[in-house]
């Protein structure tokens, strides 16, 4: 007696039974001739619950290589693993907790702060994406996982996740801090450029000393010394970022040799030396910047002021002068 096998055919999917001791046979529902080895492989398959799409890696093929890729500490690869997973079942617990473990390693092994603007000279497009998935990731993971195991799981992440939590609170804040600061910074700016070359130069060395500017090609300055070639010279301050990058339009100038047109008002960012690595290190040269640099501004405001009213005072009595000797004029014809 022929004992038969149950099966699945690959073409259309319909249960059958097969004859294993044959190479071919016919499905009875579609027509097509199948391989029997490969109509039972497919039985097994569904029915251990694992569903394998021919040419392509399974769910379980590409976490196994996303393991093997993490115990090498080849962390992206194995991302780019976890995310085939993540593609194809947005509910899969195990590949979003190591998809943390691998962003988290990146970022650890690169000792990278994610408390960085795009205007930074230590801006990182891949681990800032992987700071950022992070959190949506974890924030994934509290609403799918109703057994909270990714908890005990990612336990000796948790500081890292933590720490995220606070920098992106920080990034948050020291947006805001920075929209201010870039404001007040603005208006005195352009004030204190209307000034006299030597308290605009004594400004300069304010913000040379909250921004840690010394030393730089691009320093500010006021005037073209005969020890400062191929110097920018500031022309308007543009914008400010939370971690203290300030972008400003600059001149370019040269000792005896005269402007070339193609090369004013051009943009550049003026790289902050002192370390700005979180939202306490701005306020602090906030603070710094109120301390030393507005006093300065108030008292020559306070100064153009009170000019400007004395001014006003004399033109006033000038007028009126000017109204009596009229007014006697016309008495006198």
């Amino acid at each position: 007696m022929i004992k038969l096998q149950a099966a699945t055919c690959p073409q259309c999917g319909a249960s059958i039974e097969v004859n294993e001791n044959l190479e071919k046979t016919i499905c009875q529902f579609c027509g097509t001739t199948i391989l029997v080895s490969d109509a039972v492989e497919k039985y097994k398959v569904e029915l251990s619950g694992s569903v394998k799409v021919e040419g392509i890696k399974n769910r379980d093929d590409h976490l196994s290589q996303a393991e093997k890729h993490f115990k090498v500490e080849e962390y992206n690869q194995a991302r780019t693993s976890l995310k085939n997973i993540l593609s194809e079942d947005t509910f899969d617990i195990d590949a979003y907790v190591m998809l943390i473990k691998c962003n988290i390693m990146l970022i650890r092994k690169n000792n990278y702060n994610p408390y960085c603007s795009v205007k930074s000279n230590n801006f990182n497009k891949l681990y800032q994406e992987c700071f950022t998935e992070t959190l949506e990731v974890y924030e994934r993971l509290q609403k799918i996982d109703e057994s909270k195991s990714y908890e005990t799981t990612l336990s000796e992440f948790k500081k890292d996740i933590d720490n995220y939590y606070n920098i992106k609170e920080d990034i948050e804040k020291g947006k805001e801090l920075a929209k201010e600061f870039f404001s007040v910074l603005k208006t005195h700016y352009n004030y204190m450029r209307s000034c006299s070359a030597n308290l605009f130069d004594k400004y300069l060395d304010i913000l040379s000393e909250c921004f840690n500017w010394y030393g730089k090609n691009f320093s500010v300055m006021h005037g073209v010394n005969n020890d400062r070639k191929d110097r920018y010279v500031i022309n308007q301050l543009t914008d400010l970022t939370f971690d203290g990058i300030v972008s400003a339009t600059y001149n370019i100038s040269y000792i005896d040799i005269a402007y070339d047109e193609n090369l004013l008002s051009i943009e550049k960012n003026l790289q902050c030396e002192k370390s700005i690595q979180n939202y306490e290190d701005l306020e602090k040269t906030y603070n710094l910047y109120i301390e030393k640099g507005k006093p300065l501004y108030d008292k020559e405001l306070k100064k153009d002021s009170t000019t400007q009213l004395i001014v006003n005072i004399f033109k006033g009595i000038g007028c009126l002068i000017a109204l009596i000797i009229l007014f006697k004029l016309l008495r006198i014809f």
